[in-house]
C-alpha cells in the first residue's frame, strides 16, 4: 500500500501557504433585500400579469373561433370542407 504522505521541500511548503487566501464575508446593506422585493412588486409582477392576460385572450379567441366543445369543432370542420 503506498504511503499517503508526501515529502515536500520548504520552498514548496511556503508556496502552498502563500496560495491560501482568506475569505472575507461580504456584508450588504440591510435595505438590499427590501429594495429587491419592491422592484419585483412594482415592475416584474405587472409584466407577468400582462403576459398571462395576453395568453388567456389568445386562448379565448381560439376557443371562440374553433369552438370549445368537440362537437362544435367537428361542425366547423365539416362546414369548411
Amino acid at each position: 500500500m503506498p504511503a499517503l504522505t508526501k515529502q515536500v521541500s520548504a520552498s514548496e511548503l511556503r508556496k502552498s501557504q502563500d496560495v491560501k487566501t482568506t475569505t472575507t464575508l461580504i456584508r450588504y446593506p440591510f435595505w438590499f433585500g427590501g429594495s429587491a422585493s419592491c422592484f419585483a412588486a412594482f415592475f416584474t409582477h405587472p409584466l407577468d400579469l400582462v403576459k398571462v392576460f395576453r395568453i388567456r385572450i389568445a386562448h379565448r379567441e381560439r376557443a371562440e373561433t374553433y369552438g370549445s366543445r368537440s362537437g362544435c369543432r367537428l361542425r366547423h370542420i365539416m362546414a369548411c370542407g
